[in-house]
């Protein structure tokens, strides 16, 4: 799971591409910083629900 940090050294183009796998609503609108912080908070969610499934995370 990436943090917001290592995400920020991703260029925005790079954000907006795993914004849209990740099925971010509204990622084209949004700045690198808001990029960084929707796709760390949405990992952390996804990675959350798995370990309550008792998936693999």
């Amino acid at each position: 799971m990436p943090k917001r940090s290592d995400l920020l050294g991703e260029t925005r183009l790079e954000l907006i591409n795993r914004a849209r796998r990740l099925g971010i609503p509204g990622y084209s609108r949004m700045t690198k910083e808001e990029l960084a912080t929707a796709i760390a908070t949405t990992r952390t969610k996804d990675n959350t629900a798995r370990r309550t499934l008792g998936q693999p995370g």
